[in-house]
């Protein structure tokens, strides 16, 4: 895995220009390439869904979604241990006006959700009561990369089979939480889950290395991209194709956008290729997610001209 620190250090040192003004600049080029990487092919890659639980209030029907939210994908509703629900989605705004119009009672049998806001998702009929558990599943919002490598202290304690570490002369921030950590002697990186005190921090899964104890061991805490380990420079070559473009240099230019997507976005290819088509065959290549409307749901899918018939329940 590449951080974000290793990623425009590369930069620097292939620009060969490690001034202040270019590693500013580099830093840029990483955080534009993410996102123009994750708007790629309608943003629609695996690695950008998260799920999350939000909770029903009486007699609601709107409620705000995560803040990392972008695209709302599936909505379910437990009405109880044993009772899920899956409402379908209402992309007509018009249909949607049409539901509100029936004036329907509130209900524990949602049939409908709808996102009206980017920041908001509103079901149908109302919600009656409160703390039921709503399921929801979702495309993320990526924040920009700004963390540089942190490596002060040592660490002292982290047992083979478990996710807590104890750390010497540290100071782990909350801010840390969803940047990796690797052992200098062990090489494998591992997610941090949270942070609890300047010197304990807990990871999302279990140390598999050998047993850190009374020990002093190196590190480092990097913030990484989004984007699967394997395919990291993929941001790298756009920023180096865009750094050569803006300072006259089409043979090096062309090199990084050929390495890049083939030179689709330069103009000299019709189709992506390069890296970027590679990450897409291989974050594909088996999966259903590729194209997403599942036909369950969109056989399922009512109209104004097919209207529900019953508010109490599913009728499917």
């Amino acid at each position: 895995m590449k951080s974000f620190q290793s990623l425009y250090t590369n930069f620097t040192d292939i620009t060969g220009n490690s001034a202040s003004a270019n590693t500013t600049f580099g830093k840029a080029l990483l955080n534009d390439s993410q996102r123009i990487v994750l708007a790629t092919y309608g943003g629609k890659w695996p690695f950008l869904e998260n799920t999350k639980n939000l909770t029903s209030a009486a007699s609601t029907a709107t409620y705000q979604l995560p803040v990392d939210c972008r695209k709302v994908m599936t909505v379910e509703f437990q009405q109880s241990s044993t009772v899920l629900y899956h409402p379908v989605p209402v992309e007509d705004p018009n249909f949607w006006n049409y539901l509100q119009s029936l004036n329907a009672s509130a209900s524990d049998v949602p049939q409908y959700w709808y996102q009206p806001t980017p920041r908001t998702i509103s079901l149908w009929p109302t919600i009656s009561s409160a703390s039921k558990t709503m399921p929801i599943r979702y495309r993320k919002i990526v924040k920009d990369m700004t963390a540089a490598d942190y490596t002060t202290g040592t660490i002292t304690t982290w047992a083979n089979g478990d996710d807590d570490i104890t750390g010497a002369t540290t100071t782990w921030t909350s801010a840390m939480a969803g940047r990796f950590i690797r052992v200098t002697n062990d090489g494998m990186w591992y997610e941090i889950a949270s942070r609890s005190a300047d010197t304990a921090i807990k990871t999302t899964k279990n140390f598999e290395g050998t047993a850190i104890s009374a020990g002093s061991e190196a590190y480092t805490i990097g913030e990484m991209p989004i984007i699967p380990a394997e395919h990291a420079d993929i941001i790298l070559w756009r920023s180096l194709a865009i750094y050569y473009d803006q300072n006259d240099n089409p043979k090096k230019s062309d090199r990084y956008w050929r390495r890049y997507d083939g030179g689709y976005e330069a103009g000299s290819s019709r189709e992506i290729g390069g890296a970027l088509k590679k990450m897409f065959d291989e974050q594909y290549s088996g999966k259903s997610e590729e194209v997403f409307m599942e036909a369950e749901l969109e056989n399922r899918r009512l109209n104004q001209n097919n209207p529900p018939q019953s508010i109490t329940g599913q009728s499917w």
